[in-house]
């Protein structure tokens, strides 16, 4: 099995490679199950972060987790601080929050993120505020899980 900090270098060669920012893993499957199938379970494949909520981010440099209250601890426990920083949600959803955290960041983003797991209505409004600092969400299909077997083709 591949370390976390592989993974997350695997997924940002794919970044690379198709010009994303930040890569959006949330804590969701396609169906938003409250318990996942191991085949959905990608915040955790690339983070090491196993709590049932929890939204990540995925930069060129370094990938980021939210959490709220309950997974504090755990959070503190399961994640490698080279690799992986927390932020603590007090109230609301990690996505909002990382929303406003992309928005801070000042400069144009191109965030990427499977449409599966996000939500028509999040999807939306990422999209709505995202090109207020020049960004833009963007729509991929492939799954970061996946990313340890594949062979990005070269360029010509």
């Amino acid at each position: 099995m591949t370390s976390i900090k592989d993974r997350i270098e695997a997924v940002r060669e794919y970044m690379r490679a198709a010009s994303i920012d930040y890569y959006y893993v949330p804590s969701n499957d396609a169906h938003h199950n409250e318990y996942l199938p191991a085949c959905w379970q990608r915040r955790d494949w690339v983070t090491g972060f196993d709590g049932s909520l929890g939204d990540a981010i995925i930069g060129l440099d370094h990938t980021y987790l939210w959490v709220d209250s309950r997974y504090f601890l755990q959070a503190e426990q399961q994640l490698d601080p080279k690799s992986v920083s927390f932020f603590k949600v007090p109230t609301g959803t990690p996505s909002a929050q990382i929303l406003l955290w992309l928005l801070q960041q000042g400069e144009e983003c191109r965030v990427a993120v499977d449409p599966r797991v996000m939500t028509a209505a999040l999807a939306q409004r990422w999209s709505d505020s995202l090109p207020s600092v020049g960004g833009c969400l963007l729509y991929t299909s492939p799954r970061p899980r996946d990313l340890s077997t594949w062979r990005m083709p070269s360029s010509a």
